[in-house]
């Protein structure tokens, strides 16, 4: 069986005056390449501060992350943004597209960034483009874009560099139901057909129960467990 990602042991404390806030507690979580997995639980549950330790963005107290069998907190810093860059993607409820930039130009820059050559970057991009139904919309700016279209400008950019696994933050909280449903069944078809691994935080039952598990989180811990067919 291959992971995706395994965390083992995970705790993260902050300072808050004479107290120590416990945000993630002995947490760990293995999830199989070509899944989809959802983590759910109220506000100030620990689910946005375990999602920063396991992308790479706030260090733990303890424990350890592999992302595709690699040390994610390995020696260096520089460590950490190569196995980021080369194993990770990101969909957040914000798009950070950049406003003066094409679409096709958004989804090619991380590409260009890794080093690529422009020319390959640009027919990644193109075909990651076309992969979320915006093969017609290659040239538009962001402001030319409805919300759903701007959505799969961002999906597009998460899963161009061919990601190990990537990670989705409330991914459909500012999109209205009709566009959300059809934002996670693109990710549920790029997970089927693409083999491409998705973790989502979310507080909607509705996108949680079309993954392949939901982990249930309450004060830093995870507390349940089901599946789809339960």
């Amino acid at each position: 069986m291959a992971f995706a990602l395994q965390a083992e042991g995970l705790w993260k404390l902050y300072e808050s005056g004479e107290s120590v806030i416990h945000a993630v507690q002995d947490v760990s979580l293995s999830i199989e390449q070509g899944s989809m997995v959802a983590i759910m639980g109220p506000s100030g549950c620990g689910k946005t501060t375990l999602l920063n330790v396991l992308s790479g963005i706030d260090e733990p107290n303890s424990g350890m992350v592999r992302i595709n069998d690699e040390n994610l907190y390995g020696s260096t810093d520089d460590e950490r943004t190569r196995v980021r860059g080369k194993h990770m993607g990101f969909i957040f409820q914000e798009f950070n597209l950049l406003p003066v930039m094409t679409a096709l130009e958004n989804v090619e820059l991380p590409l260009l960034i890794q080093g690529m050559p422009a020319s390959e970057a640009r027919q990644e991009a193109a075909k990651a483009l076309n992969a979320v139904g915006l093969g017609d919309r290659l040239e538009h700016r962001p402001a030319e874009l409805s919300g759903g279209q701007e959505h799969r400008v961002a999906i597009a950019r998460a899963v161009v560099h061919r990601p190990t696994i990537v990670l989705c933050d409330e991914p459909t909280g500012n999109l209205d139901a009709d566009t959300s449903g059809s934002i996670i069944r693109l990710l549920r078809t790029l997970c089927n057909v693409g083999n491409t691994t998705f973790l989502i935080v979310t507080h909607d039952e509705s996108i949680a129960k079309q993954c392949d598990a939901i982990r249930q989180m309450s004060d830093g811990r995870f507390i349940e467990e089901f599946t789809e067919e339960e």
